[in-house]
């Protein structure tokens, strides 16, 4: 077992894993995010009796239910908790799936950037097989990611530029696929009011200048044609100030040169007036 350091730390609990009956099938204990750890694992193809116990769970469309049974222990007291909740309930096949008997581990370590380095490296390449796919897909159907995760997740992909590799493989992979109502909805809601920065529309003006659109089909023609019927492109668009001023200097600009070019095309092709219509000289 651990003995405790001088630094008491009091953020550490004791947690556990219970079946969709409500049976204990795992104790544990650490800090942060810890508990949610075990569902990464199993999503993500680990071979142990835990994670098929979770992956069962998820592939009947459940969750997994995480009670925090200590809080705000020491990482001594809750090494205490954890031997002697496992004893208590025990380690078997109908029991715990707990792999020892606890007391071990450092909770919170972080590997060291040479560490993550090898441990990256020896991934590179690797491919995964059929059924480890086939797991992990079954593992995370029907699993929604919270505010907090996706959050984390943009973060760690803002300013990531995918290989051309990479963008031909996805976009190969969504061809043909329709995207559903519910989809595009929940899309025009999130983009609703947002505007793009200046970097953006630079970037989406020069990846469209110069291209051509190909002719549509006729079935395509008439989708667009039956979309479109009563149906106004700015019905119930709301201009902002900045673009209603825009428009309306633009606006000005365009009647003043249209009145300048009548009235240098009638001072142009006036008729020249004769000698004889100012009469006898």
């Amino acid at each position: 077992m651990a003995t405790q350091s001088p630094n008491t730390r009091v953020d550490y609990y004791v947690y556990a894993l219970f079946r969709e009956n409500g049976q204990i099938f795992y104790v544990g204990k650490g800090k942060g995010r810890r508990w949610e750890v075990h569902e990464s694992e199993a999503r993500t193809g680990v071979k142990s009796h835990k994670c098929n116990i979770i992956r069962g769970i998820l592939s009947r469309g459940l969750k997994v239910i995480k009670v925090k049974i200590h809080e705000g222990l020491t990482e001594w007291v809750a090494h205490a908790y954890e031997v002697a909740l496992i004893k208590a309930i025990g380690r078997s096949i109908d029991g715990l799936s707990n792999d020892t008997d606890g007391g071990e581990g450092a909770s919170g370590h972080a590997h060291t950037p040479e560490t993550r380095a090898a441990i990256a490296a020896s991934k590179i390449g690797k491919r995964l097989s059929p059924e480890h796919i086939a797991n992990v897909k079954a593992g995370r159907t029907g699993q929604k990611r919270s505010l907090e995760g996706n959050a984390r997740h943009a973060a760690t992909i803002r300013g990531r530029k995918l290989s051309p590799e990479h963008v031909a493989a996805a976009a190969a992979g969504r061809r043909g696929t329709k995207m559903t109502l519910e989809g595009r909805a929940k899309i025009s809601a999130k983009l609703l009011g947002r505007k793009n920065t200046p970097e953006q529309r630079a970037n989406q003006s020069a990846a469209q200048l110069g291209k051509k659109r190909g002719p549509h089909s006729a079935e395509t023609k008439t989708k667009i044609s039956a979309a479109k019927i009563g149906k106004s492109v700015n019905l119930g668009r709301k201009w902002s100030p900045e673009h209603l001023a825009k428009r309306s200097a633009t606006r000005r600009v365009n009647s003043a040169l249209h009145r300048t070019a009548i009235n240098f095309s009638d001072a142009t092709h006036s008729p020249t007036p004769l000698l004889e219509d100012f009469g006898p000289q």
